[in-house]
């Protein structure tokens, strides 16, 4: 008699009852490793990316262990809560096995004098062997740290960050004593006494060594990243209520920077929720597109010429009324991505026929209406050699 558990009716037929037995054999002999795909310590490390991308991870790196690469993971939402707390920062970065010493400007030093004037902060990253944790002091470490803590920092404080290595300091104190013994023996015939001298040393020193690196003023700059070749996920997002939308120009936060050692195939996404909230009263029109810009190294994106993606365009309008919403989403769009230092953002306008030529009618929704998703920017690089076919519209 069959042990699995029956959620048929006492008046079930037989024939009902076998093929309820042989589907619940077949079921249970599928194996589903939903759980351990969501768990961030079973999860196997080649599709961590994937659930960070999912726990919304705003910083990532995939030369980073991966003991580094599940403590960023497992934080994601404890630092999500927080945002903006000078906890979060903390949290932030021990998740990289870093410890930080944080001085914000109000507190006052030994002799009584403010650190900084207010709103400011400042902060030293260092772990206690920073080589050992698979970091080295150059620019990419410090762009990394500053990338991190800008996203977690309240968005009106700023910072000056210094990143390195911190070596404790000892003293060591070291004594002994010598003994010499000489015995000597004269023509007597009874000898003379021993004699005996001793010499006692103490010396005492101190050791310590301390090196700091980068130290400056921490700016927008993206991480410097670099193409692995599998799957590579980059994201930005931005949730800050503010005006945009000033005609024909980049939104600053909507950008994403990589380097690229050869031609690839990537799939830009983008979702940005504007509210309209009265300036106007009558419909205003509002469009987005992306830009793609090229250069040998990342400071000569600046001047880079960028050019806007074919068919990487969303647009609408929004209702006539007081606080409207208005969507403009982009899904999956394939790109081209070229050998070098590649920069995509999103630059936006907005216009009413009320108002013509007037700038800002529209700013960021940081409540968006109806469920959809925060405002991010996204793009998905394929692994090396994918090729990307289209069948009736759809990508396959």
């Amino acid at each position: 008699m069959s042990e699995i558990k029956t959620l048929l009716p006492h008046t079930a037929n037989d024939f009902s009852r076998e093929l309820e037995i042989v589907t619940a054999e077949r079921i249970e002999g599928i194996e589903n490793p939903l759980h351990d795909l969501w768990n961030v310590d079973t999860c196997p490390e080649h599709l961590l990316p994937w659930l960070a991308w999912a726990f919304s991870v705003e910083v990532w790196e995939h030369a980073w262990s991966e003991e580094i690469k599940r403590n960023v993971i497992r934080d994601a939402i404890a630092v999500h809560r927080i945002k903006g707390t000078r906890r979060s920062v903390e949290l932030a970065l021990e998740a990289l096995n870093m410890r930080i010493d944080l001085r914000e400007g109000f507190e006052l030093d030994e002799h009584g004098d403010r650190y900084g004037p207010a709103h400011t902060f400042k902060l030293d990253a260092f772990a206690d062997d920073i080589f050992d944790a698979g970091f080295q002091i150059d620019a990419r470490l410090h762009a990394i740290v500053t990338e991190l803590i800008r996203n977690v920092k309240p968005v009106h404080v700023h910072f000056t960050l210094r990143v390195g290595e911190k070596f404790d300091g000892h003293i060591h104190v070291r004594s002994g004593a010598r003994v010499h013994a000489r015995h000597t023996q004269s023509h007597l015939a009874e000898p003379r006494p021993a004699s005996t001298h001793a010499t006692s040393r103490l010396r005492a020193g101190s050791r310590h060594q301390a090196r700091w690196s980068q130290a400056g003023i921490a700016t927008k700059r993206l991480p410097m990243t670099l193409l692995s070749d599998g799957y590579s996920v980059f994201k930005s997002e931005d949730r800050h209520p503010r005006k945009l939308m000033w005609n024909l120009s980049e939104l600053p936060d909507f950008r994403i920077e990589f380097f690229a050692p050869q031609p690839r195939v990537g799939l830009l996404s983008f979702n940005v929720d504007v509210v309209h909230r009265g300036a106007v009263n009558g419909p205003v029109g509002f469009a987005f597109r992306a830009k793609h810009s090229v250069a040998e190294s990342q400071m000569a994106l600046d001047q880079a010429l960028a050019e806007y993606i074919s068919n990487a365009y969303a647009a609408d309008n929004v209702a006539d009324q007081a606080d409207h919403y208005g969507t403009a989403t982009l899904a999956s769009l394939p790109v081209a991505i070229e050998p070098g230092w590649n920069r995509f953002s999103l630059w936006g306008t907005a216009h009413s026929d009320l108002a013509s030529g007037r700038d800002g009618l529209l700013e960021l929704n940081s409540t968006p209406e109806g469920g959809t998703d925060w405002n991010y920017c996204a793009l998905t690089v394929l692994p090396i050699g994918a090729v990307i076919h289209r069948q009736g519209g759809a990508i396959a």
